[in-house]
């Protein structure tokens, strides 16, 4: 089983997504054999499109995003593989 996570969706922070990806991995229950992971996008068109452009949205700046993944590539358990 590929797991597909995505950090930086709206009503989250940082904390959280460090939180639910420490659960992901601790949890037995959610012992993937592989992880995806795709960082939130705005894309025109879309609700949340909407949400950023009211201001009701505010995506991490690029240097947070980057030091998430890192965090979270330094999680990862020795049988999950990530694509």
């Amino acid at each position: 089983i590929v797991a597909h996570m995505m950090p930086d969706l709206p009503n989250m922070d940082y904390q959280r997504d460090i939180d639910q990806f420490k659960e992901f991995f601790e949890n037995p229950a959610f012992r993937t054999d592989g992880l995806k992971i795709y960082p939130t996008l705005v894309i025109r068109g879309t609700g949340l499109y909407e949400l950023w452009k009211t201001g009701r949205y505010k995506s991490y700046p690029p240097s947070d995003l980057v030091e998430l993944i890192s965090n979270i590539l330094g999680m990862v358990p020795p049988w999950t593989r990530v694509y």
